[in-house]
């Protein structure tokens, strides 16, 4: 018996959704995935801001491409997982909207740590992205 779930990937210029299958018997297989691209905005001062509501929008349009994509009900989706970007910070009201656009701190992407491994949530991401490109 296997499970399907929703892996997302909340990225700079773009958000990635992937659906997942996984058993036992064939750990985690890939099944489809959808991207969906939203704007970054640059600031002269080098901040770099996006607004919130583009991440919800992205994920909304690509989540209904995928499942209509692939078939899949709802219903059937046991699982989502998120992954993001690195520092941002989003200001919200008493309500939980947000105040302003999102706070980014951009960075050159992973690195090794000290050891030399791979941080794990980046070789994660890293899995991730690779599984969703190929879309």
């Amino acid at each position: 018996m296997s499970v399907k779930v929703i892996a997302y990937d909340v990225g700079t210029t773009g958000l990635k959704t992937c659906l997942f299958s996984i058993s036992a018997e064939e750990s985690v297989r890939y099944l489809a995935g959808e991207v969906e691209h939203y704007e970054l905005h640059v600031l002269e001062n080098g901040g770099v801001e996006q607004e919130a509501s583009d991440w919800w929008e992205a994920m909304s349009r690509s989540t209904k491409r995928l499942l209509a994509k692939t078939g899949v009900p709802p219903e059937e989706i046991r699982g989502i997982t998120f992954c993001s970007q690195f520092q941002t910070v989003v200001l919200v009201d008493k309500s939980g909207r947000p105040l302003r656009r999102a706070m980014s701190c951009m960075t050159p992407g992973p690195t090794p740590s000290s050891s030399g491994t791979w941080v794990r949530a980046s070789r994660w991401r890293a899995w991730i992205s690779s599984r969703c490109s190929s879309t």
